[in-house]
């Protein structure tokens, strides 16, 4: 590879999924020839999580015109809520739209990058995986880096599995030769994928045994096929798409955004629309009729949006039908390497009870470790210390987006970027365009340096956690975006527009430039 001591400044993207793309894409798209931008990508394809996510029933839990980005409006989308393959052709179009294929360097592993602060370049180290396995670790240099390595990458496998002996899968690296047909089978976990694989492998099995810790809440999903005339009036009438998808996105932005307020209206109408799909699910029209014990059971005891809210008009309708058991508590272990050993409280006493029970097919929908950050990847700065470590430690960051110690390097979707309430997409586009919008400023003057200020990054970060009084993301229930010592680290507490005007322009005095 090249030097980066071209006149042409050289972006190094780390990874190629839904934000890496997009930042490629959009770098491409307003700064053209006057950069150069290389994508590294660990996995045979493009597309992330939606290149990884394989299982039966795989969806987007947004709806289709959120997740997308505004520079390329996809008019022909097949559903409200797109399955997961038709997402994966969305970013495939995407790809092939700006020219990306030649940029994107797949099966290259990015194993560390490093700032050398008298070039002012960061060195990255990759082992080329097309190369077999005599590949040796290679360098090259970049004068800027954008890490854009997801948080779907770390997957939770608890140990207690390791000694089954049957069929076993997480549904993040679903194994195509698995056959659920005819089998007893057990789905851990309850959370989103759960929510889609359960009601897809149902009518096959013999029996489904679905085990759940914690319950989450579950909406109703208004889903349905775009009509042949609506594909139609969004592609010949390009404005009707926008203002369509304007609305869309400012529904679930900022309005359904105060259903995560606490004590607001809307979060007490949300909390009876979802407790009535429950009922609803289980027959019951008395609210004075005793409740059954299972709906009890699957009711959570925390606001709405506190943990990640499941949105399907099916599963519960797959948890009541006669082939399906459910395990209230925790799993302990495997015993005698084909049976699931679990602690569950019992629904007519209330103790206490351990039940082990057989499976052929064990699959694993635990979720993910999002505190890894980009764990295994090393990320040195000028400090000589690992941004993951920094992060880990306490969470600072300039908006998500740059961390003072590490110069002329931005993050996609760092901490406290997450929205709780809607798509990712407006966030990582909002990322890139402050990031376009300085390295124009900084090609304007001749600029080669750039690193976010201490107090500029003290001061964003302490928004963050202001912006938490009063939402249901400080509500103090466990989840996926706190981490061991109970901060909440992933979360953006504020709408998606919030969050775009924060970044609208530069403010000069949060950067130093050089």
């Amino acid at each position: 590879m090249s030097s980066a001591s071209t006149s042409i400044p050289r972006f190094a993207i780390i990874g190629a999924g839904m934000s890496g793309l997009g930042a490629a894409a959009r770098l491409k798209q307003r700064l053209g020839s006057s950069v150069e931008v290389t994508l590294f990508e660990l996995a045979p394809s493009w597309g992330g999580t939606w290149f990884y996510n394989k299982y039966p029933g795989i969806a987007c839990d947004s709806p289709a015109h959120v997740y997308s980005f505004s520079f390329f409006r996809k008019a022909n989308w097949k559903r409200h809520y797109a399955k997961g393959g038709e997402v994966f052709e969305y970013f495939t179009e995407l790809v092939d739209a700006h020219n990306l294929r030649p940029s994107i360097k797949l099966r290259h592993e990015v194993t560390a990058a490093r700032f050398d602060s008298h070039n002012s370049v960061w060195t990255l180290s990759f082992i080329d995986h097309t190369q077999g396995e005599a590949a040796e670790v290679q360098t090259a240099k970049f004068n800027f880096v954008i890490m854009a390595t997801g948080a779907q990458r770390c997957l939770i496998q608890p140990k207690e599995f390791d000694d089954f002996t049957g069929q076993r899968t997480h549904t993040a690296r679903w194994d195509p030769r698995i056959d659920v047909a005819g089998k007893n089978v057990a789905v851990v976990g309850v959370g989103a994928s759960a929510a889609q694989v359960i009601p897809s492998i149902q009518p096959l099995v013999k029996s489904l045994h679905v085990y759940q810790r914690t319950p989450q809440w579950v909406f109703p999903r208004p889903d349905q096929e775009f009509s042949s005339w609506t594909v139609k009036l969004f592609t010949w009438f390009p404005l009707i798409l926008f203002f369509y998808r304007a609305w869309i996105v400012f529904k679930f932005d900022v309005i359904f955004y105060r259903a995560f307020m606490m004590g607001h209206p809307l979060a007490r109408m949300f909390t009876s629309i979802a407790q009535k799909h429950i009922n609803r699910t289980f027959g019951i029209a008395d609210p004075i009729k005793a409740v059954p014990s299972d709906v009890l059971a699957m009711t959570p005891q925390y606001p709405v949006g506190c943990k990640r809210i499941i949105v399907s008009s099916i599963y519960y309708d797959a948890l009541v039908k006669p082939n399906v058991t459910m395990h209230y508590g925790s799993v302990q272990g495997i015993d005698n390497g084909t049976a699931i050993l679990s602690e569950e409280t019992d629904q007519t006493t209330g103790g206490k009870v351990v039940k082990s029970t057989d499976i052929d097919v064990l699959i694993m929908a635990t979720g993910f470790d999002y505190q890894q950050w980009m764990r295994p990847l090393r990320v040195v700065g000028t400090t000589q210390k690992d941004l993951s470590d920094s992060w880990s430690e306490n969470m600072e960051s300039y908006y998500g987006l740059a961390t003072t110690g590490y110069p002329n390097a931005f993050s996609l979707l760092g901490p406290g970027t997450r929205p709780g309430h809607t798509g990712l997409c407006a966030m990582v586009e909002a990322q890139v365009e402050h990031i376009v919008d300085i390295v124009q400023y900084m090609q304007s003057k001749r600029l080669t340096y750039v690193e976010v200020k201490a107090e500029a990054q003290r001061k964003a970060t302490q928004k963050v956690i202001d912006g938490m009084e009063g939402t249901v993301f400080g509500a103090g229930c466990a989840g996926w975006y706190r981490n061991d010592s109970g901060k909440v680290t992933m979360i953006w507490p504020k709408t998606c527009r919030s969050y775009k005007q924060q970044l609208s322009e530069i403010t000069m005095s949060d950067w130093t430039f050089s």
